[in-house]
Order: C-alpha cells, then structure tokens, then sequence
C-alpha cells in the first residue's frame, strides 16, 4: 500500500507516520508512506506517474478544503482519510466519500482502527488504474468485460459508468491475472462471472453481447463452461 501523509505542520506529520508504522507493524501487507507539506506537492506527482493508494490529508485550512475537493472528485477515487484538530468538519467526510475521520493529536488505536479496515477493503480483488492524474480502484466484481478500441480500453462496469482508459488490452490482462476474465476475442475480455449464456456471443448480465472467436467458439464455450461447474463444485463444498 502506497501512503501520502499531506499535512502542513512537520510535528503532525512525524506523529502520524509513527502511528501509522506501529500499526501496521503486525499486519502483513507491504507499505511505503510519503510525506507532503502541501496538497498541490502531491497532485503534481500523482500527475508525474507517482502511485498513492491512500490519503491522509489535513482539511483544517480552506485552501486544503478546497483543492482536496476538487481533486477527490476529479480524479482520486482512492481511499481518503481527513484530519483535523476539532470535530468541525466531519461532516466534509460524507461530502468526499472518505473513508475515516482522525482527530489530532492523533490516537494509534483510533489510526489503528482505520488502516485494519482499509487493509480488509484492500485485500478484496481490485483493478488500480492510474491514467494521467486519475488513480481508480475498480472491483473485479464491478466488471462486466473490457473493450479493445482505437487504442483505448473501455472498461464496461455493472454499478458505474464505463471508464475509458488509454492502455492496451493485453496489459489489462496481465494486470488481472484471475481465472474470472477470459480472453475470448482480440478486443474483448469478459467477466465470467457476468456471463448469463454463451452461444455464437456471450450475453453479459446487463444484456450486452459480446463477440466469442470464431476459430475457438468451441474451446471457449468449454472454458467457460468449465468455469461455472468448478464454482458451483466449490460453492457446494
């Protein structure tokens, strides 16, 4: 997990990098955490290619206020936590979707109690995409297939709008690497999870057809297949 600490006060920032280190001294997960003394510090390396899978950002001037606004709803849908040194703007929690709320001085069991439930939310099978200054988190269960087109790849997504991203499909698959997706034609990679039936097209759960080879129809048809029995096999048990 990729950390940013963005907190204009030195003293605030140390005390929160030991809080978060003693809490996650005993959870297996690999972490690196980064300092800023300014929000805009970390856009900007965001916009760089800099990787941040989580937020801890001071909202107790309005110029934070303001660009974390702005930034959260623009392009960073990772996890976001708000500081601050009084209760006064909790409510700016549900405003930004954030995913916890720390009062300074800051409580390692209160720091603690944060990071265990970002940790369970992480270990859950997500897509993390960066494209330019956007980083998203997509659940693979939010997935219904990938579209391959004009070097773009558009992501079709159950409970979202789609979102189109400019990689190459092969890349996304590597990137996955789970036995749900199959590869069944060159521009498309499917959710087999969202497959309701497969005849000369796999039919997806929101009605979308989407094309199966023509060369492999059988074979895929067959993974398929092989697919669902080994889950119901597994569900049963």
């Amino acid at each position: 997990m990729h950390i940013a600490i963005c907190d204009s006060n030195m003293s605030y920032r140390e005390q929160l990098m030991q809080a978060i280190r003693a809490s996650l001294a005993e959870e297996s997960i690999s972490y690196r955490i980064r300092e800023y003394a300014h929000l805009q510090e970390l856009v900007y390396d965001v916009q760089d290619g800099e990787r941040v899978d989580a937020v801890f950002a001071d909202v107790g001037d309005a110029e934070s206020r303001q660009g974390l606004s702005q930034w959260r709803f623009d392009c960073f849908e990772g996890f976001l936590i708000l500081t601050s040194d009084c209760e006064r703007y909790a409510m700016l929690g549900y405003t930004l979707e954030a995913d916890g709320y720390l009062l300074k001085p800051f409580s390692v069991s209160h720091v603690k109690e944060v990071l265990t439930r970002l940790c369970k939310r992480a270990g859950k099978a997500c897509l993390t995409v960066m494209d330019r200054s956007h980083i998203i988190r997509i659940p693979y269960h939010d997935i219904l297939y990938i579209e391959s087109r004009n070097a773009r790849c558009i992501i079709h997504r159950l409970h979202h709008a789609d979102y189109t991203l400019y990689t190459h499909l092969d890349d996304l698959q590597k990137e996955l690497r789970d036995k749900r997706f199959l590869r069944c034609h060159q521009s498309y990679l499917v959710n087999m999870d969202q497959v309701v039936s497969a005849d000369t097209q796999f039919v997806m759960s929101n009605g979308d057809a989407v094309s199966i080879r023509q060369r492999e129809r059988k074979l895929l048809r067959d993974c398929f297949g092989a697919y669902i029995r080994s889950k119901e096999s597994e569900n049963n048990l």
